[in-house]
Order: C-alpha cells, then sequence, then structure tokens
C-alpha cells in the first residue's frame, strides 16, 4: 500500500466513523487501490466481537454526475452477511454520496 493509499484509508475511516457513528466506529479500514481490495473492522453496538468485511474486487465508475462502486467479491466474518452480499449486493452498481466524491476520485 502507498502512500496516496495510506491518506485516502484515514480519510475514507472519517467518513465511515461518520455514517456508522449511531451504530459503534471503525477500528480499522484500509485501501489497496492497485489490488482493488478494502479492509475494514467495525465495533458494532450489540455484537460481541469486531466485524471484519474484505472487499477483494471493487470498481469505480464515473457517471454524468455521480460515482457508483461496485463490489465483485465480499467476505465478512458474519456469515449471515456473506450469504446477503451474494444475494443482494453483488455486481451491483451502488452510488457514492456526492458529498464524499472527493475521497472517490482519489482512489482513480
Amino acid at each position: 500500500m502507498g502512500i496516496k493509499d495510506r491518506l485516502v484509508s484515514k480519510g475514507a475511516e472519517k467518513i465511515v466513523n461518520m455514517l456508522f457513528e449511531d451504530m459503534g466506529k471503525v477500528s480499522g479500514l484500509s485501501i489497496d487501490s492497485r489490488n482493488k481490495a478494502i479492509k475494514l473492522t467495525l465495533a458494532l453496538k450489540g455484537e460481541t466481537g469486531p466485524l471484519d468485511i474484505n472487499i477483494m474486487d471493487y470498481e469505480i465508475l464515473e457517471g454524468k454526475s455521480h460515482y457508483y462502486i461496485i463490489i465483485r467479491r465480499l467476505s465478512a466474518s458474519r456469515e449471515w452477511m456473506n450469504i446477503a452480499f451474494d444475494r443482494f449486493f453483488k455486481g451491483i452498481k451502488l452510488p457514492v454520496p456526492d458529498k464524499y466524491g472527493f475521497v472517490i476520485r482519489q482512489t482513480l
């Protein structure tokens, strides 16, 4: 992971913490843009242990006015989450909120 990825990872961690602040906290986030991998560890309220999420293949698309992320492979430390991802989210083009586009642009 290069310097750029480390800086973007720190910014992304702050954003995810803002998004999840009422549910818990990110205790680790790293982005490897060259290998299209993201590792995320969450400490969620009500959970007895951390939730680990590994995205092993993603693509970022730039639309006319929005960015999108497509996640092709994901592994989580909760079996139900792996099943839900495969069933509902695998390969789906997910919009990135406009206010976070600057972080996405940095990973391109």
